[in-house]
């Protein structure tokens, strides 16, 4: 699949430099790469953020989680529109370090079977702590 992507671009850009994409509008840029076949959001909002800087939120399973239990999205929210969602609540110049620690925070706290938590820092204001 990553040779077939790097085709793609190959065959689009005659290059592989994709350094274009930090001076286009997010959204556009988002769907370019999102255009290219077997590029969903979650890898261009990867490649957006951690390549350019640029505010894309990538939403990964621990990510998705996480923002569900602690109320950032619906429980019925997919992943795949969780990115939108969390791009507009989120201060496009913390989206990176949001990112990491919500990720951080769902593999060590707030696990998907058995979440820690009585052990959490936010379990007093999370929404659904009372469940677990």
């Amino acid at each position: 699949m990553i040779k077939d992507v790097l085709n793609q671009i190959h065959s689009k850009l005659n290059s592989f430099d994709l350094n274009f994409l930090q001076h286009m509008p997010l959204k556009e840029a988002k769907r370019w790469l999102i255009d290219l076949n077997g590029v969903g959001p979650k890898t261009a909002a990867i490649v957006l953020c951690f390549c350019f800087g640029m505010p894309a939120m990538p939403v990964d399973t621990h990510v998705h989680r996480v923002s569900k239990r602690l109320g950032f999205i619906e429980s019925n929210v997919t992943a795949e529109d969780a990115h939108e969602i969390l791009e507009s609540k989120v201060d496009p110049d913390i989206i990176f370090p949001f990112h990491m620690y919500l990720i951080k925070h769902g593999r060590d706290t707030c696990k998907a079977l058995k979440p820690r938590c009585v052990e959490c820092n936010l379990s007093q204001i999370c929404p659904s702590s009372s469940v677990y």
